[in-house]
């Protein structure tokens, strides 16, 4: 991807440099809020802005196993900071090399490999081998390389400060509202269309089967109204999400998209699913017939939801 590098020294006789640093999972309100003070400054004092984080996550090589599902993938992440106003996203590769660096080291690095004048960071944060790093012990080293670290107070929304994991707890609980707020945007996830059982098409609602990576957060289990953005156009949708209890307990959770107005062959294809509202939880229903009519009720309902929702993003509310 444009914009993007895996080594400091491919900053260095570019900058200074401004940087915000951290691991950007979701580049929610909070990371776009230290993205946003680093671009200004940059702007202001004749420098470049950029962002800094590490792949694969830290927790993937420290505690394997432990990592929860995330709220973008690496394009995504990437995508999203360049959109944001980096010039640069540097993904340096955490490995076991790059956890045994010390902190002061870490900092000596951005400083002058990378020529970073400015490092933009939450309070909380920490780097270098254990941790051990910390906003003040990075003033302290940056102070003598002619390095200035700015830090920025934790973003609250409703009282909450918003993070990563408070957001992925808010779409687990099915609480979308609550996750579009705190990341900004609505929260969509990318996929492909695989071959499903066909039972969609049977009872009068073809569906795409999408396939999402198991490393992104999907919601809680339900039935949504969604936007599928196939090629370049968003179609409104409704989608199932969870194990069709109405045809066997059991199996594997899967996202059916019916996508509205649509006729085509997707399968294979790449694709978005936007969840803009959750319209009810997951039920088994006394046969086909009543799951029929049931769906055809949330289908109308999805269209309804999802033409109000454009409605005042035309206005601009």
């Amino acid at each position: 991807m444009t914009g993007v590098v895996h080594d400091l020294g491919e900053l260095g006789g570019q900058g200074p440099w401004f940087v915000a640093v951290g691991k950007f999972d979701g580049v929610h309100r909070g990371h776009q809020a230290v993205l946003r003070a680093a671009v200004k400054a940059a702007a202001r004092a004749g420098a470049r802005a950029g962002a800094l984080t590490f792949e694969p996550h830290p927790m993937e090589v420290l505690r394997p196993g432990s990592l929860p599902p995330l709220l973008a993938s690496r394009e995504d992440r990437a995508r999203l900071l360049l959109e944001h106003g980096a010039e640069r996203v540097v993904e340096l590769r955490f490995d076991s090399a790059m956890a045994a660096v010390t902190a002061e080291d870490f900092i000596r690095d951005l400083a002058s490999r990378g020529r970073v004048r400015r490092l933009y960071a939450g309070p909380d944060w920490r780097f270098g081998h254990r941790g051990a790093g910390t906003v003040d012990l990075a003033r302290e080293v940056g102070r003598s390389l002619d390095m200035e670290v700015v830090t920025l107070p934790v973003l609250t929304w409703r009282e909450i400060p918003i993070s990563s994991s408070r957001i992925r707890e808010a779409l687990l609980a099915g609480r979308i509202a609550w996750g579009r707020e705190m990341l900004g945007r609505v929260y969509d996830v990318p996929g492909t269309v695989v071959h499903g059982q066909g039972r969609g098409a049977g009872i009068g609602f073809p569906t795409a089967n999408v396939e999402v990576s198991h490393r992104l957060v999907l919601p809680e289990a339900g039935v949504y109204a969604v936007r599928v953005r196939v090629g370049g156009a968003w179609r409104h949708s409704v989608a199932n999400l969870g194990v069709r209890p109405t045809f066997g307990s059991g199996g594997p959770q899967t996202l059916e998209a019916h996508i509205f107005d649509f006729t085509g062959d997707l399968y294979g294809a790449p694709v978005r699913v936007a969840f803009v509202s959750r319209l009810r939880g997951e039920h088994r229903f006394a046969s086909v017939e009543a799951l029929r009519a049931q769906i055809a009720h949330d289908a109308e309902r999805a269209r309804a939801v999802l033409a109000q929702a454009e409605g005042v993003k035309a206005r601009g509310d």
